[in-house]
């Protein structure tokens, strides 16, 4: 019986590869647009309300009012503009994003930073002081580990406590319209990597004790005794019997052989 599937030339598999190779794209391309429309209108429905009057605290008072007015225009335009728009894409939708970002980023950050640098600021300084004492603990009690990996992470403290100071005055002198002297990120991060150095030097194990040398020699000098006391045995009393008798009986047959 005869099969009537025709099987598909090399230019019809050809043609069909591409078909599903465009609609795949097109997939691809749905995808990609929907989710920069959603980042889009996420971020404008997330920060308009907290540009309004007494919406947020720190906000308020990092931003001028009449630049909060501006924000908002700003995002109720791109918001009609987005729902608007007649051929979206993700690329049109990311490229927006960024530009508002740009404008509004820098007054979130600003608000951010006021509300938790009094506290960033506060555990600087305990871990300064957490510190100092691991370190001082430690050298007492780890004396195998050299005196310069402490005095290394000691540096490290003091660098970082000078440094802390610093930006604390640096701040007194800026408004809170300006950007912050500090972050709260570069406060987290350089005590992070100073206790992580004093982590590692906390693990570090206790080397094992050399071998002790009298040991060896103690059996080197047993081994000895034990050769000599077999070369005595070697050299025994019966050995001695034999041989005096066997000199006795040489002078005997010397003395016959001289009187024959």
């Amino acid at each position: 019986m005869g099969s009537d599937i025709i099987p598909l030339t090399k230019a019809q598999k050809k043609q069909s590869n591409k078909i599903l190779l465009e609609l795949d794209e097109a997939d691809r391309a749905i995808r990609e647009t929907a989710h920069a429309f959603n980042d889009l209108e996420a971020y404008i429905l997330e920060h308009r309300p907290m540009l309004y009057e007494d919406e947020d605290e720190f906000v308020m008072k990092v931003s001028e009012e009449e630049t909060r007015e501006e924000l908002i225009s700003l995002l109720t335009e791109t918001e009609d503009w987005l729902y608007d728009e007649e051929e979206p894409s993700a690329g049109k939708f990311k490229a927006k994003l960024r530009e508002i970002q740009k404008l509004i980023g820098p007054i979130f950050s600003r608000a951010y930073e006021l509300s938790n640098r009094d506290k960033a600021v506060n555990w600087g300084i305990d871990q300064i002081a957490f510190i100092r004492n691991a370190i001082v603990n430690l050298t007492a009690e780890m004396d195998w580990v050299p005196q310069e990996e402490f005095g290394k992470a000691t540096n490290n403290t003091d660098l970082f406590e000078t440094w802390l100071n610093k930006k604390i005055e640096d701040q007194k002198e800026k408004t809170l319209l300006e950007t912050p002297a500090f972050s709260v990120e570069q406060v987290q991060r350089k005590v992070d990597k100073i206790v992580d150095a004093v982590k590692l030097i906390s693990k570090r194990p206790k080397p094992p004790p050399p071998q002790k040398e009298k040991k060896k020699k103690k059996k080197k000098s047993r081994k000895r005794e034990k050769k000599e006391g077999e070369s005595a045995e070697d050299d025994s009393p019966e050995d001695s019997d034999t041989e005096e008798k066997k000199e006795g009986e040489s002078a005997e047959g010397e003395k016959n052989r001289r009187f024959v």
